[in-house]
């Protein structure tokens, strides 16, 4: 089955492009819906390898063009968002009034952290270093480390997503 996703890889992301406009969001979603149907097969056999190729390949094309048009939908939701935003801060004449805005987005994101990862964030950028977080929480180091990480990656991606 491997080799059948494989030979078809580069036509399924031309169907995926001819929707996103976006040769790298077209592999991802490609890979993504390649991914998810390999999961669901190793999970319970539900006989994807018993559907003739043709019948795989329809599948496979409608549940892509499903996943772009969940895309082309995200675009234009943050497309709208970043035009009210964009629009609102023309109107703004103080530049303190933007740094607000600023730290108040920057506080909504924080909600989206897990209280750990928002309680080890806060102390690092209290100026904590990683060993004094630990000692203060009775964490190790390493965990500390990655929470940390992935608390910075994660805030980091939706800050990409919604302020730019």
């Amino acid at each position: 089955m491997l080799a059948f996703f494989l030979n078809n890889l580069p036509q399924l992301q031309m169907y995926a492009y001819s929707f996103l406009n976006n040769l790298v969001e077209a592999e991802d979603v490609t890979a993504s819906v390649i991914e998810k149907l390999i999961l669901v097969k190793a999970e319970n056999d539900s006989g994807f390898s018993s559907l003739p190729e043709t019948e795989l390949i329809g599948y496979l094309k409608v549940t892509i063009r499903n996943a772009c048009i969940d895309v082309l939908r995200r675009r234009k939701v943050k497309r709208s968002a970043l035009s009210v935003i964009g629009a609102t801060i023309q109107f703004w004449k103080r530049p303190e009034a933007y740094d607000k805005f600023q730290l108040e987005a920057f506080d909504l994101l924080l909600l989206e952290l897990s209280s750990r990862e928002r309680e080890i964030l806060q102390l690092h950028l209290q100026g904590l270093k990683n060993d004094d977080i630990s000692e203060q929480l009775e964490l190790s180091a390493l965990t500390v480390r990655n929470t940390l990480h992935n608390a910075k990656k994660r805030v980091r991606k939706l800050w990409n997503i919604f302020m730019r």
